[in-house]
């Protein structure tokens, strides 16, 4: 809404506060209410993106990709803007390729973009990372993404430009640490929420979903 809650809400004014705005004020809201008011409550989220497969912390069996790596996203370009575009990296954002998005089943009206989007790409894993992996050693990559909207507006690389107590609003990279392991015969996901990043500072407790196929979300659904 445009207003503040009136009732005891945690949260009271989901809003971007300035950095040196501490968390004890948000906590006692009524006491700094005048302060707080004066920054608008969020109505539109930032450009976002992040990759869902490989998950953090899987083991990727290098005799199942060969010399290329697919991965798999989602991206959303905040306000109704549409997603112009989405990189994607496998050192962590120090070399970028373009990834596919995937075409939207439903059509939306310019300025109306309200849902995700899928992306994968193929990237080819740089032939020092081949070497290593052909002498047996094992390679540790780390995943990210960037998407750019339609307004040309892009996910910055790190958290401080929107660091607020709220923790409202901040899309940056979302980084996914895997491995490439040439001993191993299959892939190994890793555990689910065990890692760093963590989006909410919490875990994660149920998979992500995109990747049901149509039977098995029916199964889901029909239980």
């Amino acid at each position: 809404t445009d207003y503040p809650c009136n009732d005891n809400s945690n949260w009271k004014q989901y809003a971007v506060h300035a950095p040196d705005v501490p968390l004890y004020k948000l906590l006692d809201f009524e006491k700094h209410a005048i302060e707080l008011k004066k920054d608008p409550a969020v109505q539109e989220m930032p450009v976002q993106s992040f990759i869902t497969s490989p998950a953090a912390g899987d083991v990727i069996a290098s005799c199942k990709c060969g010399d290329k790596l697919k991965v798999k996203g989602i991206a959303w370009g905040g306000g109704g803007s549409d997603i112009n575009r989405v990189d994607v990296s496998l050192d962590g954002g120090k070399t970028f390729t373009k990834a596919d998005v995937l075409p939207r089943p439903i059509k939306q009206r310019r300025g109306g973009y309200w849902s995700w989007v899928f992306f994968e790409k193929e990237i080819t894993i740089p032939s020092e990372y081949c070497e290593s992996l052909k002498n047996g050693k094992g390679v540790q990559l780390t995943l990210t993404s960037k998407a750019l909207n339609t307004a040309w507006n892009v996910q910055p690389e790190n958290p401080g430009p929107n660091r607020n107590a709220h923790g409202c609003c901040v899309n940056h990279w979302y980084r996914v640490p895997i491995i490439l392991c040439p001993k191993s015969e299959c892939n190994k996901p890793g555990d689910i929420g065990d890692f760093a990043n963590k989006p909410s500072g919490g875990k994660f407790k149920t998979p992500f979903r995109n990747l049901d196929t149509p039977s098995e979300a029916a199964g889901r659904l029909n239980k």
